[in-house]
């Protein structure tokens, strides 16, 4: 098979089998999973900029939705457990939140 002029043959399809197939362990992909827990912290107005660990960020004002996360912790687990559940627990979960988070946005009065 030769190809046309300024054009590659065509790729042969991969079968998804073969592509599921586990691979040779690779150093670059840990044994274990990561837990990540993040705060949502409040809305900023701006930023401005700073330099730390020789990493530089932006300044920003208007133009930005001032969003901002906090990396509480992150710990080791087990590989296979950061989604033992799949979807249908993480959102049960969710929803076992869903009082602190409208009490956080005050859209509820707290209970006495």
């Amino acid at each position: 098979m030769c190809a046309v002029e300024g054009k590659a043959p065509p790729a042969k399809p991969v079968h998804a089998k073969a592509y599921l197939q586990p691979r040779q362990k690779d150093a670059t992909v840990p044994d274990h999973d990561v837990q990540v827990t993040l705060r949502v912290l409040p809305k900023l107005q701006q930023y401005a900029d700073s330099i730390q660990h020789h990493i530089k960020s932006r300044r920003w004002g208007k133009n930005h939705s001032g969003v901002s996360f906090y990396v509480e912790s992150v710990d080791k687990i087990k590989k296979g457990d950061a989604r033992q559940g799949g979807r249908s627990s993480l959102k049960r979960n969710l929803f076992g939140y869903e009082r602190y988070r409208r009490l956080a946005l005050g859209l509820d009065a707290p209970s006495v």
